[in-house]
């Protein structure tokens, strides 16, 4: 699960546009900055925040995997024309 954002970003690396190489760096820092929070190796206080810490996880997780399938839907539509 982890290793599909950096997966995708690599994929998509050459063929993709400014803005779209800005968010997955984004939110690939994003997800190493949540690394060590998820699996309790900083101590943020998460017994009053887990589940913020849970959605933000899931958010830096999902939310790239999706734009990612969405720029190579397009992509595949715009071969089929």
């Amino acid at each position: 699960m982890l290793a599909i954002p950096p997966l995708l970003t690599v994929g998509l690396w050459r063929h993709s546009g400014r803005a779209l190489r800005a968010y997955m760096l984004t939110s690939l820092v994003l997800l190493l900055a949540m690394v060590p929070v998820m699996s309790r190796m900083i101590d943020v206080g998460q017994d009053e925040f887990r589940g913020l810490a849970q959605r933000i996880f899931t958010l830096t997780i999902f939310v790239p995997i999706e734009i990612a399938c969405g720029v190579l839907a397009s992509r595949l539509k715009a071969l089929h024309r």
